[in-house]
């Protein structure tokens, strides 16, 4: 079980705020929380430039309060084009349970209406350095597709390539579909 707490300001700040229980049942359900935090300024709010810059933290209980942190932006360019950035590292107790040193990811995306019906396209790339110096850097591109069939469905076709999975010598192509349903 978990909470999530977010709140708006000036229709510009944002502010988030999550607990979550790592133990789901019994008295220990208010001990042993995972806290997030995340903080995020709307640049330009109501154009076509509307863009947002994120910064965020993260806390583990049972490794010593590990913690993580990062950062992230997307800028919308002519309410058509998304483009994405985003940052993240772990401290160094948190190998045990996350042995992710620092994460990055870049990506583009494309969005048009066609007979009143949304169409996007997007790629993406991002490369997790390991805490493991012996292991490769894992790279991951997607590529995907999302196509609102209707007012309430989304079919999102996606291809993922993954270089170093895991930080070993093995690559995997993934292929997936996704259907989103609104109500």
């Amino acid at each position: 079980p978990g909470i999530r707490i977010q709140t708006t300001l000036f229709k510009r700040y944002h502010l988030h705020f999550g607990l979550s229980s790592l133990d789901n049942s019994g008295a220990d359900i208010f001990t042993n929380l995972y806290r997030i935090a995340s903080l995020a300024w709307t640049i330009l709010p109501g154009t076509d430039f509307e863009s947002n810059l994120r910064l965020y933290g993260y806390q583990h209980p049972e490794i010593e309060n590990g913690y993580g942190w990062g950062t992230s932006i997307d800028l919308l360019l002519f309410k058509t084009y998304n483009l994405f950035g985003r940052y993240g590292s772990n401290q160094a107790e948190m190998i045990d349970y996350w042995p992710i040193e620092s994460s990055w990811s870049v990506g583009a995306r494309f969005v048009r209406s066609i007979l009143k019906r949304t169409l996007a396209i997007g790629i993406a790339y991002g490369e997790q350095t390991s805490f493991d110096e012996s292991l490769n850097h894992e790279k991951v591109v997607e590529l995907y597709g999302r196509r609102q069939v209707n007012e309430w469905i989304h079919i999102s076709p996606h291809i993922q390539w993954i270089q170093n999975a895991a930080g070993t010598k093995n690559d995997y192509r993934v292929y997936g579909l996704r259907t989103h349903f609104n109500f």
